[in-house]
């Protein structure tokens, strides 16, 4: 079994640019998080308004995910150890962690 690893995507600086944009996936390579990356994020998403301020008909952001490479991973970091293989990630393990 292959271990799990976090891979953190930087794409976007919200600092230097219009948008910023970052996700953590949890795969065995650098080439999975990429396409993983690449089969979850929708095209666009729609944003409501913060305040749902009247005056905004609309919010609409593209995302261009097959622009998405693995030289945007600016981290990663091992999950478990050898000793310990991981399950395979399941909703459960997901619930186990963000509620801990």
């Amino acid at each position: 079994m292959s271990r799990l690893t976090r891979y953190h995507f930087d794409c976007g600086n919200s600092n230097t640019g219009h948008i910023g944009f970052c996700a953590s996936i949890r795969a065995t390579s650098r080439e999975e998080a990429t396409k993983i990356l690449h089969e979850a994020v929708p095209e666009s998403i729609s944003v409501r308004p913060y305040d749902d301020h009247p005056a905004v008909e609309y919010i609409e952001v593209y995302i261009a995910t097959e622009n998405v490479e693995p030289k945007d991973i600016d981290s990663c970091e091992p999950i478990g150890t050898p000793e310990t293989p991981l399950q395979e990630f399941t909703e459960e393990v997901w619930e186990e962690e963000n509620n801990a």
